[in-house]
């Protein structure tokens, strides 16, 4: 159910993306938060959930939470080292440097 979850929220998240581009930011706002309700759910329900905690702190940048997507970004890459190496957008960079971290993509 976790992979139901997750895909769920990656739909969620290219539909929000779409809306973005439409000038449409109130859609965005709660395309965004359905998208992180799934990826919360899927990271409960996954016994390795360090993708889905990625795309949560994806997520949380979309919101402006960059001290939080930092904070999940930092459990992701504690789960698994190879997070690390997903590439990095400029605000989750930015997000990475208020909260002290790195990521190989941001150097």
């Amino acid at each position: 159910q976790a992979w139901a979850y997750n895909r769920r929220g990656e739909v969620f998240t290219e539909q929000a993306l779409q809306a973005h581009h439409s000038g449409q930011s109130q859609q965005v706002s709660q395309l965004d938060g359905k998208a992180l309700a799934d990826f919360e759910a899927a990271i409960k329900d996954h016994p390795r959930p360090s993708l889905m905690l990625w795309q949560k702190a994806q997520v949380l940048i979309d919101l402006k939470r960059f001290k939080e997507a930092g904070q999940v970004y930092a459990e992701a890459a504690a789960k698994d080292s190879g997070i690390k190496k997903l590439p990095c957008s400029k605000n989750l960079c930015e997000a990475f440097a208020q909260e002290g971290l790195t990521n190989a993509a941001c150097q």
